[in-house]
């Protein structure tokens, strides 16, 4: 019954970190625009060093999200089908 509830537990993180990587750069994304559009409200001058190197950073790995989604699906699916195969 553990065994298999670690891999229940290891099929719902699978699942889930795709999105939660997602979320985590929609996120970071939202967080960053907001802060740079409070400096040029504030200043009246451009995205400062700091935002700028996390804007790249960002621009960078946003490229990447897609790769590691479809490298995990084929392996999610397969757990999902021993998971739906042991409770026959």
């Amino acid at each position: 019954m553990a065994r298999l509830l670690g891999l229940v537990f290891g099929l719902g993180v699978q699942m889930a970190a795709p999105i939660l990587a997602v979320l985590v750069v929609v996120e970071l994304a939202l967080g960053l625009l907001s802060r740079g559009r409070t400096v040029l409200q504030r200043h009246g001058r451009g995205v400062s060093d700091p935002d700028r190197r996390r804007l790249l950073t960002l621009a960078a790995t946003l490229p990447l999200v897609p790769m590691l989604v479809s490298r995990s699906i084929p392996a999610v699916l397969e757990l999902g089908t021993r998971l739906a195969e042991t409770f026959r």
